[in-house]
């Protein structure tokens, strides 16, 4: 299997809510005695987290391994309601795209802490050694050069803390659309 260009890049990100003290750091929020922190059943985010050799890291993992059933949560929505039911008392580790969907929906009570996550950068599958991948590669740099790809995501990626808007979900959304764009040039570029 080979890999297109990439379409995009995810990082990873705590949400919590908004706080009079602000916290500029993962180690700062991990320092605080009343904060729980918690993270999306991720397979990489989790490898990472328990793999590290940072103190505030190890920490996590120690939490989240002593009680996985609730600091380890099957699904975004599932973190983000626990982030709002425990009035500030809860943090959630998630991936980049979600962290943005959610912090940029009603009540816009949440904010996004930074971390120092590997970058990972999505393509799409195509053969090994398939003839699609060049034109795929070429459609996906022309939407990049005209554009394209970002006004995708201003259309889909609406932050409703500042306008409204409406949101399906992320595959109908973001990769639907980028597949059909990617259609289209192919078509006009054949």
């Amino acid at each position: 299997m080979d890999f297109t260009e990439p379409l995009f890049s995810v990082r990873t990100v705590v949400l919590m809510q908004r706080q009079s003290k602000e916290v500029t750091t993962l180690e700062e929020l991990v320092d605080q005695e009343d904060m729980t922190v918690g993270v999306l059943h991720d397979p990489t985010i989790m490898g990472f987290i328990s793999n590290s050799t940072l103190p505030y890291y190890q920490k996590i993992a120690s939490a989240f391994t002593a009680n996985p059933d609730g600091l380890v949560i099957d699904k975004a929505a599932e973190g983000v309601r626990k982030i709002r039911t425990e009035k500030g008392k809860f943090a959630f580790i998630l991936d980049s795209v979600l962290g943005l969907y959610w912090g940029n929906q009603p009540p816009c009570d949440l904010v996004k802490l930074e971390t120092n996550f590997p970058q990972s950068s999505l393509g799409l599958a195509v053969l090994k050694n398939s003839e699609l991948q060049g034109p795929i590669n070429d459609a996906i740099a022309q939407l990049r050069e005209n554009g394209e790809l970002v006004r995708i995501k201003q259309k889909w990626w609406k932050n409703h803390c500042l306008s409204s808007g409406s949101f399906n979900s992320w595959a109908a959304s973001i990769v639907l659309p980028l597949l059909s764009t990617i259609a289209q040039q192919l078509r006009l570029n054949c």
